[in-house]
């Protein structure tokens, strides 16, 4: 219960932090917190070019021909976030 932990920083504060508290009042029997972020990367060069990702393909990353002086490796992460979980936070 969140009235009971008056050390709780405020849900705002929860954001700025890579580290999610999880409070429990009775110790569950499991607890699995699994989480993955897809990785989708490719190469590009001066011809420039778009990387899609493999999650989201609306997402992209976009480099103009000439953007890139020589080959690099591109890496593109999404995350999808379902909007009602964070406003309930």
């Amino acid at each position: 219960m969140v009235d009971d932990c008056a050390e709780l920083e405020r849900a705002e504060q929860l954001f700025d932090v890579p580290v999610q508290r999880i409070l429990l009042t009775d110790l569950p029997q499991y607890l699995a917190v699994v989480t993955r972020v897809r990785v989708d990367s490719r190469t590009l060069g001066p011809a420039g070019g778009i990387l899609s990702s493999s999650v989201v393909p609306r997402a992209q990353v976009v480099f103009p021909l000439n953007a890139l002086v020589k080959p690099i490796r591109i890496g593109l992460q999404v995350v999808i976030v379902i909007v009602r979980m964070i406003i309930t936070l």
